[in-house]
């Protein structure tokens, strides 16, 4: 087929949009459908060329494969290959070995898979990942393992090839949008779910729209395009379902712009322009420097991304993509065609293999965690210092069937077998129960744990999660409420929660202080309807129900108090403080800057407490000394496993110290 420029020019503003994304410009929060228009582009282009292959008999799939590894495989295994080395020295060891299965992932092209089970894209923790953005690679030549075969089958039977496709595309779009709300991270990694947004590329490359004529027709397609280019890029978010229906917009864009042909007006005198085209040359190698280059700047930055830092980040990205272009690419995917397939592909493969090996060694080392010193080693293995219990008694987000009770009771027995205390919450009462065990006053009873991810234990009320209902909050909550009222043996009721998440509606922290993150509302359901109330005044309100339920059933009730939100992740600040990594970074908080996102809610849990006789009892007290809030003791122990979540040495530092008499 003939080169279009325009599309070259289209790849420019794909690329550009992700880049800027990645980097934090907030003046354009939906940047990342730009990869949704790369796969609309390379599924026309690939569909195209074998089309073409086909008809004229010159169709090989090892000669596919071959065209395929020159082309992705030279700049991948070159930038890996630093993004390791650069690993090893700025990692933590646990760090490193995430590093280098993603490694061995991303060249078994099966990294989406790998971060399906691991991360959710938007979330910051998936930031700090070097290799994130492989993703879409394995999506894509997931998808071309098959493709190919199945368009060579179907034209040589003569079978109506667009109409198959738009079956295809119908089947994909159908299931990703039937599940974006239930699993949105399963339909957003996972290729039979994207796969639609290749086919659509494919189905426009069979021409069945035919030439679209008429200056009108073709200006007008391009301006349309360009026009849903950038509201998508405007308009969506991360906050929103992605991809399903709101991938559309950009999907059709691409449609639009590629189907004016490059003499319309948006493509001969924007997309043809010498620098779009030049940048959609380079966009490979563009996209495949600028996330590791961010990501290293945020691990450096305990998750910060300086405005001033992204525009170098940027600025470098472009160019070491215009070097890597002109001396990995092009030489790699231009040279000498002589060799049997067979060969090129094990030649290929040989970079691959010794990066296979490398990440297999630094996996079964442990990350060399003599690399650095037994102090920040220390610190670093408290991202691990979680409850034990987590793995069979945490409920997670979907999950609304108790665990069994005999499971997630503790066996410490230290007195009476009949006396139980049951620690009801969200994420945060379950990093505390093992605290709860050693609190004076409770240390003698047996420990429940009754926890579910993002549910405080507050009955009466609706938890809001980026504006949806979190229903299943409500079932557990209703679960917990008839299993304390049947159980006599269960004396003793402890609420905890990240109270300020859902009270205040605002989130803190790096890993949250991001536009588009879900934010959290309360609301109290009154005959099945939303009351207008703050989220403050639903908290008091369905903490006195919840309170004055517990007592009514015989319950011993202790409520406690907000735990100081950090700003960082508590084990890899300190760790990087004791590499010498940081030099003006803090990792704990001035108590000024803690009091005023917990004040007014701990007021509100401590009337609650005091109108049923229940006991209040707030962490920041043991936690915030001398106008300081600290991540660490005395001793060198780490109070936190991540920035806001207690670690279990932090859990029992902080109840030893506490006192029921409160």
């Amino acid at each position: 087929m003939k080169y279009r420029p325009d599309i070259d020019g289209l790849r420019a503003l794909a690329v550009l949009s992700v880049v800027l994304f990645h980097a934090g410009f907030a003046w354009l929060p939906g940047g990342f459908v730009g990869v949704d228009v790369f796969f609309v582009i390379s599924g026309y282009l690939i569909t195209r060329i074998l089309i073409d292959e086909v008809g004229t008999s010159r169709f090989s799939i090892a000669h596919f494969y071959v065209r395929r590894a020159r082309r992705i495989l030279p700049a991948l295994y070159f930038i890996s290959f630093i993004v390791f080395f650069l690993g090893a020295i700025f990692l933590l060891p646990i760090e490193f070995v995430g590093l280098s299965k993603t490694i061995l992932a991303t060249n078994l092209f099966g990294s989406n898979f790998f971060f399906w089970k691991h991360d959710n894209y938007f979330d910051t923790s998936a930031e700090l990942k070097p290799l994130l953005h492989t993703w879409s690679l394995a999506v894509e030549e997931q998808f071309y393992i098959f493709w190919p075969l199945f368009l060579a089958f179907s034209l040589r039977r003569g079978w109506r090839l667009h109409w198959l496709i738009l079956l295809l595309i119908f089947f994909s779009f159908a299931f990703a949008s039937l599940l974006l709300l239930k699993r949105p991270i399963t339909v957003f990694y996972l290729p039979m779910f994207r796969a639609w947004e290749l086919l659509i590329g494919a189905w426009l490359a069979t021409e069945v729209l035919g030439n679209i004529e008429g200056k009108l027709w073709k200006n007008g397609c391009s301006l349309i395009g360009l026009g849903l280019l950038v509201l998508s890029g405007l308009f969506l978010n991360k906050s929103l379902p992605f991809p399903g229906w709101n991938a559309l917009p950009p999907c059709m864009s691409a449609v639009l712009i590629i189907a004016a042909g490059k003499d319309a007006v948006v493509n001969r005198y924007l997309l043809s322009a010498r620098p779009l085209v030049f940048l959609g040359l380079i966009s490979y190698s563009l996209y495949l420097w600028h996330w590791p280059l961010l990501a290293y700047i945020r691990v450096l930055n305990l998750g910060q991304l300086p405005l001033l830092y992204a525009a170098v980040a940027v600025i470098l990205s472009i160019t070491l993509a215009a070097l890597t272009w002109k001396y990995v690419e092009q030489p790699f995917r231009h040279g000498g065609q002589v060799e049997r397939p067979a060969s090129l592909l094990f030649k290929f493969a040989l970079p691959g293999g010794i990066l296979c090996m490398m990440a297999g060694t630094a996996i079964a080392y442990k990350g060399f965690p003599s690399r650095i010193s037994t102090e920040a080693m220390a610190a670093q293995e408290a991202a691990q210092d979680f409850n034990s219990a987590r793995a069979d008694c945490h409920l997670g987000m979907p999950a609304v069937v108790l665990p069994e009770v005999t499971k997630c009771t503790s066996q410490r027995l230290m007195g009476a077998a009949n006396k139980i205390v049951a620690v009801w919450g969200d994420s945060h009462a379950e990093a505390m129960a093992p605290g709860v065990g050693v609190m004076p006053g409770l240390n003698e009873a047996v420990m429940l744990q009754l926890t579910k991810t993002s549910c405080p234990p507050l009955l009466g009320a609706s938890v809001l999660r980026g504006g949806t209902e979190y229903r299943e909050c409500e079932v557990f909550n209703a679960r917990v409420m008839e299993l304390l009222r049947n159980r006599k043996d269960i004396t003793t009721v402890v609420l905890a929660a990240r109270w300020p998440v859902y009270a205040l509606e605002a989130v803190f922290g790096v890993p949250e202080e991001v536009p588009g993150a879900a934010k959290y509302a309360l609301k109290i359901r009154d005959s099945n309807v939303l009351t207008p109330i703050s989220s403050m005044e639903a908290l008091g309100e369905s903490l006195n129900k919840t309170i004055g339920l517990l007592v009514q059933a015989g319950k011993k009730v202790v409520v406690v108090g907000a735990v100081p939100e950090m700003k960082y992740s508590a084990p890899g600040c300190v760790a990087r403080e004791r590499m010498s990594l940081l030099s003006s970074m803090q990792c704990g908080l001035y108590q000024d800057k803690v009091v005023s996102r917990i004040l007014d809610v701990n007021d509100v849990l401590g009337r609650a407490a005091s109108q049923y006789q229940a006991i209040a009892v707030y962490p920041d007290s043991i936690l915030c000394q001398n106008g300081y809030c600290a991540v660490e003791g005395p001793g060198g122990q780490i109070f936190y496993y991540d920035h806001n979540h207690l670690s279990t040495a932090g859990a029992r530092y902080v109840f030893s110290r506490l006192s029921l008499k409160e």
